[in-house]
């Protein structure tokens, strides 16, 4: 998801920051992903200091490897990888649109204009340069996802609307 944007983001960085690693976390869930999967891997050979996973049945060390998370993906709404990258303490770099907006909401990483590629390389640079900066948003990236998005949060808020809906007069 918004691969080829992530993908553009690089040649900005590289520039800059020569010093700079990317990965490209994942690969096909679906048989019908597996052709665009093989086609963006074909792509990403070709760029130098990008390294390309695959399918991971454990996403930890992908996560524990990442100063910043880029989701530069089409609007949805609630991206799980975004969740898995804040419960890792990694902000995120994400397109205003959709559940990522509410989720990073200026508190755990940077919203860009949608389709606004040099944005988003922006924004990574602007944590790449400041190691501050990059530890408090990591560190408000993780109390976000322990506040919000836990296991606990989520019984408690599940409770809650059973207990509101066990009151309603039927």
């Amino acid at each position: 998801k918004g691969i080829e944007d992530f993908l553009a983001t690089i040649p900005l960085l590289q520039s800059r920051f020569p010093q700079m690693q990317f990965l490209l976390a994942g690969g096909p869930l679906f048989e019908d992903d597996r052709a665009y999967f093989n086609e963006i891997s074909s792509r990403a050979a070709s760029v130098p200091d990008l390294r390309v996973t695959g399918r991971l049945e454990d996403t930890a060390p992908a996560y524990a490897a990442m100063d910043v998370f880029v989701h530069l993906a089409e609007p949805e709404g609630f991206p799980t990888t975004a969740i898995e990258a804040l419960a890792s303490g990694v902000p995120i770099i994400g397109y205003d649109w959709g559940g990522i907006a509410e989720m990073v909401a200026g508190r755990a990483g940077t919203l860009v204009p949608p389709r606004d590629v040099a944005a988003a390389a922006e924004a990574v640079a602007a944590l790449a340069s400041d190691r501050d900066v990059q530890q408090q948003t990591s560190s408000a990236a993780r109390r976000l996802a322990e506040n919000r998005y836990s296991i606990d949060r989520f019984a408690e808020d599940l409770e809650r609307a059973v207990n509101q809906a066990a009151e309603i007069p039927r």
